[in-house]
């Protein structure tokens, strides 16, 4: 009978060592590839975000400051007059109370009155165009340089506040929110906002006219 012998040999200790060395530098090598693409996905949703954020912000802004238009509620008794007559010293009749001719930049903070549509018509032949309760106000404001609110205050006849209500328009944890407005005419006003997120930072500006005598 005949044994069959195998020449066969096993790895040795080295060569274990160097294969694991090697494995061990690819794996650390697709891992570094795989953290630098997170990183570069997280900078580019925080781009798309403040950059988003902007166009969004400017966009609210600028569409509601076009419907603007004067409240002349003189004001009675104990409360005061609302919109551009209670501006000292006295304006034209279609500014908004800030900025105005006298205050021509304001910064993160808009304020002008508009239609309350509630109330608001024209068409109505006992309309009375000084009463404040067909107006209201709105404020735009940024706290803490991260939270743009909106808030709106409505009036009774007799020009005291009926409600006041407001809300978040935008919001960064990581970043800055800013705006200016410039008062150029009665009727034109620059606005201009600035987002921040994670160190990258966006500008944008529109011309705003408005319209309402």
């Amino acid at each position: 009978m005949h044994r069959m012998f195998s020449n066969k040999k096993g790895f040795t200790l080295s060569e274990v060592m160097v294969t694991a060395v090697v494995f061990l530098l690819f794996a650390m090598s697709v891992l570094g590839m795989l953290i630098m693409g997170m990183r570069y996905l997280n900078k580019a949703d925080a781009d798309i975000a403040a950059q988003q954020n902007c166009r969004d912000i400017l966009d609210v802004m600028t569409s509601e400051l076009r419907q603007a238009a004067p409240c002349p509620d003189p004001g009675q008794g104990s409360n005061p007059a609302r919109g551009y007559i209670a501006i000292d010293p006295p304006v034209g009749s279609t500014s908004v109370p800030l900025p105005n001719k006298n205050n021509t930049k304001s910064t993160d903070l808009l304020e002008f009155t508009e239609p309350n549509y509630s109330n608001f018509d024209p068409s109505d032949p006992d309309f009375d165009h000084t009463n404040p309760s067909n107006y209201q106000k709105i404020k735009y404001e940024v706290t803490g340089n991260k939270v743009l609110t909106r808030e709106v205050t409505t009036y009774n006849t007799d020009g005291s506040v009926n409600t006041t209500d407001s809300a978040e328009v935008a919001v960064t944890q990581n970043g800055q929110i800013g705006f200016d407005v410039v008062w150029q005419s009665n009727k034109v006003f620059d606005v201009t906002v600035s987002t921040e997120e994670s160190g990258k930072h966006y500008n944008g500006t529109a011309k705003v006219f408005v319209l309402v005598e």
